[in-house]
C-alpha cells in the first residue's frame, strides 16, 4: 500500500505542477542508468539532425596563404638546424 501511495503522489505531483518531487521518490522507481543515457545520446541525435536540416552546411574554409606560410615555416627551421652542414659543403 505504502508503495502504491508513493506512486500515486509522484505522478498527481508531476501531472499538477510538471515537475518532480524527490522527497517523495523512491530510488528503486528510477530506470537504469545505461537507459536514461541512450536516451539522452538519442535526443541528442535528434536535435543535431533537427539543426543540421534547418540550417545548410556552411562549406569548410581552406587557407592556402597559412598553408604556404607553414611551408616555409618549415623550410626555414630546417635551414638553420642544417646550416653546419651547408657551410662545410660550400666552403669546400
Amino acid at each position: 500500500m505504502r508503495a502504491q501511495s508513493r506512486q500515486d503522489l509522484h505522478n498527481n505531483g508531476q501531472e499538477q505542477t510538471g515537475s518532480i518531487d524527490f522527497s517523495e521518490m523512491d530510488a528503486m522507481d528510477l530506470p537504469p542508468r545505461s537507459v536514461v543515457r541512450k536516451q539522452r545520446e538519442a535526443e541528442k541525435k535528434q536535435k543535431k539532425i533537427e539543426a543540421e536540416e534547418e540550417e545548410p552546411k556552411q562549406e569548410t574554409v581552406q587557407f592556402p596563404l597559412v598553408r604556404l606560410f607553414l611551408l616555409l615555416f618549415f623550410m626555414l627551421v630546417i635551414t638553420v638546424i642544417t646550416y653546419p652542414m651547408w657551410s662545410e659543403f660550400f666552403a669546400g
